[in-house]
């Protein structure tokens, strides 16, 4: 009577046929039909068969020394259940004869004993790597039509960002998250003020507030949030924006405004450059017009379905508690501005003109003087 180690692996639910317990019922079957004892079934769900069996947390630790001891026999119920790589099962195979052990596959397809069962396993693994690369074609299909409709497809969520159930779907999209995209507000403001990115870390480190890790905020983690267009509500894929079929970025709701976060990049291009004292591209009301209402800065946006660039409070457009909705043209702004700040210091500064004098050309002399027949 041998000892049978079973091994049953699925990478989703799909039907009976492929289960857990469809493999476990026919592995079990196969054991009891030969007398031999089942010692267990290990299971790997969630487990794609790109991944070699010695990596995985049901079958691997099996596939040891310490536990070679306690099996004579692998039952697998298919080929492709114990993975869906030829160099995967070419692995397993040789760990198998190396160690005294017996490899099954109990649906009768491939049997290992005959060179003929032997070469029928190897057409299967082969077949099974070219459904592995065509299930993976069709899931970066699925993952790319579902970013283009703004959906969620899955993995990673971008900070400042949660998931929430689509409204007319049983899909999921991604909104802002109150207290993380508040967090990215907060340093944005503050970056945008003049504050170092060093400085802002601090704070947040010092207030307590986990970093999308769940530890300490670092300056490189919190600069590349910063500098996403995932804050623009760009749908990105491998760091790109996803386009739709006109060409233009797919779009799900922002946590910056555009004009705030062209002032955001304009302070961390700024930060980034050896400090001369001088701002470049920024507005030339930055941290000079501030809301009347609340007292908080004042961001310049060009609108353009008016063809004119505003002045508006930022609390006031994201409903932070600010009441005041009124924009301020641009252009008459920043006029009223200059002219009172030229009248205020204008008549007791010096002006600078620029003079400019034609440069003299000596170059036949120079010839002359250094001509050889001189």
């Amino acid at each position: 009577m041998a000892r049978v180690l079973g091994a049953a692996r699925l990478s989703r639910a799909t039907d009976e046929s492929t289960s857990v317990e469809g493999q476990s019922a026919a592995i079990t079957t196969w054991s009891e039909s030969r007398g031999h004892e089942l010692v267990t079934i290990t299971v790997d769900t969630d487990v794609s068969g790109s991944v070699t069996p010695f990596k995985r947390s049901g079958i691997g630790p099996w596939l040891t020394a310490a536990k070679a001891d306690e099996w004579d026999i692998l039952a697998v119920h298919k080929v492709d259940r114990l993975g869906r790589s030829v160099l995967h099962q070419a692995q397993v195979k040789d760990w198998c004869k190396e160690h005294g052990k017996e490899l099954v596959f109990v649906d009768g397809a491939a049997d290992l004993s005959t060179r003929g069962g032997k070469l029928t396993a190897n057409v299967l693994a082969v077949v099974g790597e070219d459904e592995l690369e065509a299930i993976r074609d069709r899931t970066r299909g699925s993952r790319m039509r579902l970013r283009q409709a703004a959906r969620y497809p899955g993995g990673p969520i971008p900070y400042g960002y949660r998931k929430q159930q689509a409204s007319k779907s049983d899909g999921w999209q991604l909104v802002p998250d109150p207290a993380t995209s508040a967090v990215i507000q907060g340093a944005a403001e503050k970056i945008i003020a003049g504050s170092s990115m060093s400085a802002v870390v601090r704070d947040l480190n010092k207030r307590g507030i986990p970093s999308p890790t769940g530890k300490t905020w670092r300056t490189q983690s919190l600069s590349f949030i910063l500098h996403s267009r995932a804050l623009l509500g760009h749908v990105l894929m491998n760091g790109q924006p996803v386009r739709d079929a006109d060409g233009l970025p797919v779009m799900r709701e922002p946590i910056l405004t555009p004009a705030m976060f062209a002032e955001l990049q304009d302070a961390l291009d700024a930060g980034s450059r050896p400090h001369s004292g001088r701002r470049f591209g920024a507005s030339l009301l930055l941290r000079v017009a501030y809301c009347e209402n609340c007292g908080s800065v004042m961001y310049r946006q060009v609108r353009a379905n008016r063809n004119a660039a505003y002045y508006h409070c930022q609390k006031a457009i994201r409903h932070l508690g600010c009441q005041q909705r009124k924009a301020i043209r641009a252009d008459k702004l920043e006029q009223v501005v200059s002219d009172e700040l030229l009248e205020a210091v204008g008549p007791d500064t010096p002006m600078r003109e620029r003079k400019v004098f034609a440069a003299i050309s000596h170059s036949s002399e120079i010839d002359r003087l250094t001509s050889p027949d001189q």
